[in-house]
């Protein structure tokens, strides 16, 4: 299931311009005015390109094109790192336990960068 990007996943503001956070436990982006009721539960500012990464990553057919249009683009790294976070996170929720394949790969960036 694909993060609901395009308008906040709790009350469907559409204008995410100021104040979106991550909202991992919502499934997608909040806006700012319910941003403010998110407080410890993993809620974090969410830049409009990140916004961005993330709907063209969403509108891929598939994981392989996704990360194949990324490899084939210059994306600005710390972009690019937020996003795999924000991913990360709502991965998260919907998954029992940690999985260690992901740990493996955030060290493996972490090592490269």
């Amino acid at each position: 299931m694909a993060p609901y990007n395009e308008a906040c996943a709790r009350c469907g503001e559409r204008d995410l311009v100021r104040g979106a956070v991550l909202d991992a436990h919502g499934g997608g982006v909040s806006c700012a005015s319910c941003a403010a009721s998110l407080r410890g539960q993993g809620a974090r500012p969410l830049s409009a390109e990140v916004r961005a990464m993330l709907a063209l990553a969403a509108a891929q057919p598939s994981l392989e094109k996704a990360a194949l249009y990324a490899s084939e683009n210059a994306l600005d790294p710390e972009t690019e790192r937020a996003a795999g976070q924000a991913m990360t996170a709502i991965l998260s929720r919907y998954i029992a336990r940690p999985l260690r394949s992901l740990e493996f790969i955030a060290k493996m960036i972490a090592a490269s960068g």
